[in-house]
């Protein structure tokens, strides 16, 4: 460990300064596990809500998380001019929906042709 010019530590300070160091770096983990609370303690979360994007309403297309009012007149104004096809059907067709955001809404429930 390189100190600078000027900063005098002894050989001793250093040891001491190390020990600290590792004895805080081996207690982190325990400490915050202490502090967290316990994953039995959650409660169970809901299943989910499978919602096909071809036959659903904007109310029904807005129950998915991630889904707000504007992404649902997006995929129902697209929707107008066909079904989707599959997800990179969708994901192609809708403004602002990349293929990263596709897979998180198919994940939260979203579903095209049932798959």
């Amino acid at each position: 460990m390189r100190m600078q010019p000027g900063f005098f530590v002894t050989q001793r300070g250093r040891l001491a300064m190390r020990r600290g160091l590792l004895a805080l770096f081996l207690m982190a983990p325990t400490r915050i596990q202490a502090l967290s609370p316990s994953r039995q303690a959650q409660p169970p979360t809901s299943p989910i809500r499978e919602v096909e994007v071809n036959q659903a309403s904007l109310e029904d297309l807005r129950s998915i998380p991630g889904i707000g009012p504007a992404r649902a007149r997006r995929i129902v104004q697209e929707r107008a001019h066909g079904p989707f096809r599959d997800l990179a059907d969708l994901s192609a067709r809708v403004p602002g929906l990349g293929p990263a955001a596709v897979r998180q809404l198919a994940r939260n429930g979203l579903r095209v042709n049932t798959r």
